[in-house]
């Protein structure tokens, strides 16, 4: 190796592993919301965007919330602010969907908790420009690595909870399985003091759900 390379400026993605114990309720549950398809026929989303205020939920709420309070203090080390969660609604994707590349205005950290997923359909797609090309530049890479490649597939597992840049580009690939892929996906955003009163920066909000 002749450089010692660092990789600053990173964009985060945080997995947690089985923060919640998936029981046949709680499946049964999220498929008993009234949902609607968008993107294409076998894509199925609860009409309902604010699923956990839902009683019935308030368990998984709160093993959310406190992972979501685990996640600011580690990873973005808020001071006068938290994170609270705005949307949240329940994600089915039958045999033939797919979730094209898209990501989720008006919200911060974007997350997913993983209900159900089928055997080979447990893995998620993220979208970005490479920093180093920063700019509408595309080079073929001899080998690709972290700081050459525009896509990384992670993989999950049910139960796990997963938080993002709600800014960053995100697919899932074709779904062929005959069982279901069930998830819960939720936003967030800032609540408490923005800046401060050194310079002109201060902004308080306070998120109504």
């Amino acid at each position: 190796m002749i450089f010692d390379t660092h990789s600053i400026f990173s964009i985060p993605i945080s997995i947690k592993h089985s923060v919640l114990n998936i029981n046949n309720e709680l499946i049964n549950l999220s498929k008993s919301f009234e949902s609607d398809t968008l993107n294409n026929e076998y894509n199925k989303f609860s009409k309902n965007y604010y699923v956990l205020n839902d009683v019935r939920l308030n368990y998984v709420k709160n093993v959310i919330e406190t992972s979501l309070k685990e996640y600011e203090k580690e990873v973005m080390s808020l001071k006068d602010c938290q994170l609270k969660i705005t949307n949240s609604w329940f994600s089915i994707t039958e045999s033939g969907g797919s979730h094209p590349t898209h990501n989720h205005p008006n919200s911060i950290i974007s997350g997913c908790l993983y209900l159900k997923l089928p055997k080979n359909h447990n893995t998620i797609n993220f979208h970005h420009t490479p920093q180093i090309y920063k700019g509408n530049i595309t080079i073929e890479p001899l080998n690709y690595n972290q700081f050459n490649s525009d896509s990384y597939t992670m993989s999950v597992l049910e139960g796990d909870i997963i938080f993002f840049p709600s800014w960053l580009n995100h697919s899932v690939n074709y779904f062929d399985s005959n069982e279901e892929r069930i998830v819960l996906g939720f936003n967030t955003f800032i609540d408490g003091n923005l800046g401060n009163d050194t310079w002109p920066t201060k902004l308080s909000l306070k998120v109504k759900t």
